[in-house]
């Protein structure tokens, strides 16, 4: 992310070159200006939910040997793929649609980490 960050700024600091020396016209340079202005606003966007991830895997890694950690202590500040992801680890198995119990089943992956969590 940063390497494409620094890159899009090359290419503008290029383009402020060629706009000096005459090679390119106001219009080409204004356009390509704006051009590197929403690729690095979105970049940069992405780099801090990036980092916000990187914050929240940090403070779960912190708990990772206490008795019992809590898989989800981060689930509101992850992004809908993310959460869409851990919910999908907890499929419904049965459902009664008349009382509206759910019984959860739990993925494979998932069993085997609580398990591995809880012997600590």
């Amino acid at each position: 992310m940063i390497r494409k960050l620094k890159e899009q700024e090359s290419l503008l600091s290029q383009a402020r070159k060629l706009f000096v020396v005459g090679v390119l016209n106001l219009d080409d340079y204004s356009n390509l200006k704006k051009e590197y202005q929403v690729n690095s606003k979105c970049l940069k966007r992405e780099l801090q939910d990036i980092n916000i991830k990187i914050g929240s895997i940090d403070r779960q890694s912190q708990t990772e040997y206490k008795s019992h950690t809590d898989i989800f202590q981060g689930f509101s500040s992850l992004d809908i793929a993310d959460k869409r992801h851990l919910v999908n680890l907890i499929p419904p198995f049965k459902v009664d649609f008349q009382t509206g119990n759910m019984t959860l089943g739990i993925n494979n992956a998932l069993s085997k980490i609580l398990a591995t969590k809880n012997r600590y």
